[in-house]
């Protein structure tokens, strides 16, 4: 109830308050006469059929320069005009992520009816940004042969690496082909750590607010691009980590489709485990069993040049064969206590299955001239069922995420002249993920580990398994006042997380584990659950001024950002469990993480020839730390009583 009242009083706030301007690109220059003097008051103007609003136009300043900003991917013409002078037009101006198209004029003395169209390659290289950043579009996203994730996209980038993943399907953080379907894996650049990577939908993070982990999958087939910065980036960032941004597919005044698949199996895959392998011990390797991706999807205008629609759906599956382990014949059976992997050849293989089923839709609608508005709606489930990770293990859970997922986004722009912008963003989640014993589980089993070499049977899991949900809001505010030299931006973003965590008895129905050594029982260890794990996130804020000015061939980027959070562990009462028949304990509202940060930003680019073909760069910046997994349990709450014991 908390969450939906502060949703609602968001969506409110959000109608009369400017919100932040996530990262578009934009098209600036300088517009001068046959003299080489400049000219002020010049009227240029951006076209292009990726705008609802079909164009967006400014006036040069007394320095012959202007800035068009906030638009999007697309390719764009370009038209200059002035009283007493020729109209010159720019043709098939290209533009991606954030970048800053380079577009000088000359314009010549004529009527005002003569239109000189000029053609020419699109700028290659920004000379104004200090953010280092690649667009991914679909020409690279459909053909290279990747699992179609941010993430899979960013490691294309050289330099950039995965450092950690949370594999539930057995396959490794650096996926390959897509046979590790929907992973969730962080990545860095030049020592950069994972957990200062994030993935955002227009500038706002989709991550969890128990980390930088995204745990949404983003379906792929509704993006127009995926931008990567790796570094410089800008003060609307807290962390400096690979920011990976997705910017959504919006539909258009033509009803266009697009379809994605793929198919591949066990036959279709090439095996490495040679003689020599097999020599020195292995016997078998983790190999493809079957990878399945449909990806449709269908835009066009519900009413021309007023609203416009997007939607596509996503199935995805990817089983693997898991090396190292089998089927265990009595994984069900409590009376049974022989280790089933003494002799893994007798054992039928087992694969670790995957699948994800994801359908959002989008709608932009042009509401007035000055206004444009946008909304989404994304549902998502997904299974890994069972999971054997890559450990040896018997079967014991199905991994559950999404059941289901979903999310709410709503974006507002508004070119109140054109000068002053200000936009809107807000994003809404719930999700509820966790392990979940296999349906048929026999009540009496027992999860059992064997010490000589650190197989597990009767189980999945040796530690606590739990049942997770999560209610996020999160909404960003700004307002740019742009001229032709002169760009400033400040701004504030704001967010809340509601979680609740149930820790439940490990991979099965009991409250207790054995460990075995060659098979002689020699630890039991008990658990006293069940038992809650609340934990909110008061505050996840931050307020930033970001700076641009030109001065002929330099541009100096400075900004300042300020960053505050707050978290809590709420109080429970813990009543009587089945070992713990008399616990009666009431825990009070700890604070879990506070901080407030100050950091600056700098940097500067030289166009060297003032051909804007050469750019030198250089960037000095402070960020926070990303937070760390979502699996690092907070401080206070239920986590921090004794919850285990082992006797021998």
């Amino acid at each position: 109830m908390r969450t939906l009242k502060s949703f609602l009083l968001v969506t409110a706030v959000l109608a009369i308050i400017p919100s932040a301007v996530y990262g578009q690109a934009s098209i600036t220059g300088v517009v001068k006469d046959t003299s080489g003097a400049v000219l002020p008051g010049v009227t240029v103007e951006a076209s292009s059929p990726s705008l609802i609003e079909k164009a967006r136009s400014v006036v040069t300043d007394g320095t012959g320069q202007y800035r068009i900003v906030d638009l999007r991917p697309g390719t764009y013409t370009v038209t200059f005009g002035l009283s007493g002078f020729n109209t010159l037009r720019r043709d098939g101006v290209e533009l991606t992520g954030t970048f800053v198209a380079s577009i000088n004029a000359e314009l010549k003395v004529g009527t005002v009816t003569e239109t000189v169209t000029v053609t020419g390659e699109s700028p290659l290289v920004d000379v104004q940004s200090t953010t280092r950043q690649r667009s991914m579009t679909h020409d690279v996203i459909d053909a290279v042969p990747s699992g179609r994730l941010p993430t899979e996209l960013a490691v294309l980038i050289p330099g950039v690496v995965t450092t950690g993943s949370i594999a539930f399907n057995g396959q490794g953080a650096q996926d390959v082909g897509g046979s590790g379907g929907d992973q969730v894996v962080t990545v860095g650049i030049h020592g950069s750590k994972g957990d200062s990577s994030k993935i955002t939908q227009n500038g706002v993070a989709t991550n969890m607010n128990l980390g930088n982990w995204n745990l949404i999958t983003p379906n792929i087939g509704g993006a127009q691009e995926v931008s990567v910065n790796t570094s410089g980036i800008s003060a609307e960032s807290t962390e400096g980590g690979v920011q990976m941004n997705i910017i959504p597919r919006e539909g258009g005044n033509v009803l266009k489709g697009s379809f994605f698949g793929s198919f591949s199996n066990n036959g279709m895959a090439s095996n490495n485990l040679t003689d020599d392998l097999r020599a020195r011990g292995l016997t078998a390797i983790n190999s493809v069993k079957k990878v399945v991706d449909v990806n449709p999807g269908l835009g066009g205008p519900l009413k021309k040049d007023r609203l416009w629609f997007y939607g596509t759906y996503r199935f995805n599956e990817a089983d693997n064969w898991a090396s190292g382990t089998g089927a265990d014949p009595n994984w069900n059976n409590p009376k049974s206590f022989v280790n089933p992997y003494s002799n893994l050849a007798s054992l039928a293989p087992v694969s670790n299955d995957g699948t994800w089923n994801e359908g959002q839709l989008r709608l932009t609608w042009q509401a007035t001239p000055k206004n444009k508005l946008a909304f989404s709606e994304i549902a998502e489930r997904q299974c890994k069922c069972p999971s054997y990770n890559s450990a040896t293990r018997s079967p014991g859970i199905n991994n559950r995420w999404g059941k289901p997922h979903h999310s709410e986004t709503a974006d507002w722009s508004s070119p109140l002249t054109s000068r002053v912008l200000v936009e809107a963003n807000l994003f809404h989640q719930y999700s509820r993920w966790g392990w979940f014993v296999l349906d048929g589980t026999d009540p009496d089993i027992v999860v059992i580990q064997e010490q000589s070499n650190g197989t597990l049977f009767h189980g999945g899991w040796l530690s606590d398994f739990d049942d997770h949900w999560s209610s996020d809001l999160r909404y960003r505010a700004a307002l740019s006042y742009v001229t032709g030299a002169h760009s400033f931006k400040f701004g504030f973003n704001n967010g809340r997380s509601d979680n609740d965590t149930l820790f439940v008895p490990a991979g099965v129905n009991q409250p207790v584990s054995y460990r075995f050594n060659n098979g002689v029982p020699n630890q039991v260890t008990e658990y006293a659950l069940p038992y809650h794990q609340y934990w909110n996130v008061d505050a996840d804020a931050g307020a930033f001024a970001q700076d641009r000015w030109t001065l002929k061939r330099l541009t100096v980027n400075a900004g300042l950002r300020w960053d505050h959070y707050k978290s809590t562990n709420v109080g429970q009462r813990l009543g009587p469990a089945k070992l713990v028949p008399n616990r009666d304990l009431t825990l009070q509202d700890t604070a879990d993480l506070g901080w407030n940060d100050i950091t600056p930003r700098f940097g500067a680019s030289f166009d060297l020839l003032g051909d804007g073909k050469t750019a030198v760069k250089v960037s000095v910046n402070k960020y926070v730390a990303g937070r760390t997994g979502p699996f690092a349990p907070p401080i206070g709450g239920g986590g921090t009583i004794a919850n285990t014991a082992s006797r021998s």
